[in-house]
């Protein structure tokens, strides 16, 4: 008897982790060289259209190991032991160029499941996808404390934001630097048990940087609720919107 494959849909809550990673705009040209990939639909503009595509897609084992590379990351600590399988669905094309945002919710120790949407076209390129991982070791029997120790507090959302903006600027930052040269403060509200923090994207000196906390002097002060910036930076908040109620949620003094 023929069993239907099983399904991985994504938890309806938010997402405990989200990785945003641009692809280059020659990706497909680099994957074939190094893959030994060479169908012509991704390099020739011709072969291309006569797929149905304006223009040539990016492999899409390329997509796959974006998504791989950023379950590994956030879930594994970039340790590869710990990463022991993976399946997914290849949903859609993704041109090259285009931004990859990986949605990822832990469903249990061993299992975390995602989905990879293309930022511009706010498009599933991935779909009924999971990774397997190793569970983490059970932890030590502590001797007995006099006083219990207080629980972590939970982190800000917007978090991960900024960890992919930092992993953004060790591959180019200069470059970015270069067209940019501002320095911004994310005044981030709506955080855990309503608590608030600051954080500075340089984009001025370098090869830009990113830390908790305020500047010295912004050239661009932006407020914003931590869902909201998750929300923008993930496609699911319309950035118009947000401009035409700036005096609500944006400030920015130039220098």
């Amino acid at each position: 008897m023929v069993t239907a494959p099983e399904v991985h849909d994504p938890p309806a809550r938010d997402p405990d982790a989200v990785h945003i990673e641009k692809t280059a705009d020659n990706q497909a040209l680099w994957y074939r060289l190094s893959s030994g990939d060479l169908n012509p639909l991704h390099a020739d503009p011709s072969m291309a259209a006569i797929g149905g595509f304006d223009k040539p897609i990016l492999h899409g084992m390329c997509t796959f190991g974006y998504a791989g590379r950023a379950v590994l990351k956030h879930f594994c600590a970039n340790d590869p032991s710990k990463f022991k399988a993976i399946g997914v669905r290849l949903a859609s094309h993704v041109f090259p160029g285009e931004t990859l945002v990986t949605e990822m919710w832990k469903v249990s120790d061993t299992k975390v499941v995602f989905r990879v949407k293309v930022q511009e076209r706010d498009k599933v390129v991935i779909s009924n996808a999971f990774v397997t991982i190793a569970a983490a070791p059970a932890p030590a029997a502590a001797a007995p404390a006099a006083a219990a120790a207080a629980p972590a507090a939970p982190a800000f959302r917007s978090a991960s934001i900024f960890a992919g903006i930092e992993a953004r600027l060790k591959d180019g930052g200069a470059e970015v630097v270069k067209k940019v040269k501002a320095v911004y403060e994310f005044k981030i509200s709506g955080g855990p048990g309503g608590a608030s923090q600051s954080w500075t994207v340089d984009l001025k000196n370098g090869s830009g940087s990113v830390s908790l906390g305020s500047p010295e002097k912004a050239d661009c002060v932006i407020k914003m609720s931590d869902g909201d910036l998750v929300a923008l930076f993930t496609g699911k908040l319309n950035a118009v919107r947000i401009s035409q109620s700036i005096a609500l949620s944006l400030s920015c003094t130039c220098a």
